[in-house]
């Protein structure tokens, strides 16, 4: 459970350098990192509202990214089972190379 918990942090101390990198850039920028950031200005002095804080772009950012990794594995794990069970199609390519 501690190395879970560590490993949070650490995760959420990148994405806290990462939006202190781009806080000059919020303005010229249209993604969502930048979108939530302007939101989360606008309520910094709201005491009131329990939205659009740091905390909630840490964890935003984290699915983000595991959702990113997620489909990449599983991308990667089709292709080499595609792979595996074509052996005409390793030959092409082998051949290509």
């Amino acid at each position: 459970m501690f190395e879970i918990i560590e490993g949070v942090k650490n995760t959420h101390s990148i994405y806290k350098t990462l939006m202190e990198k781009r806080g000059n850039e919020i303005n010229e920028c249209d993604d969502l990192m930048a979108m939530f950031m302007k939101e989360m200005t606008k309520r910094i002095n709201d005491k009131d509202s329990h939205f659009f804080t740091e905390k909630q772009c840490c964890f935003l950012l984290s699915d983000l990214f595991g959702a990113g990794v997620e489909t990449t594995v599983n991308t990667l794990r089709w292709f080499l089972l595609y792979m595996a069970l074509n052996k005409e199609i390793q030959v092409n390519i082998i051949t290509r190379v």
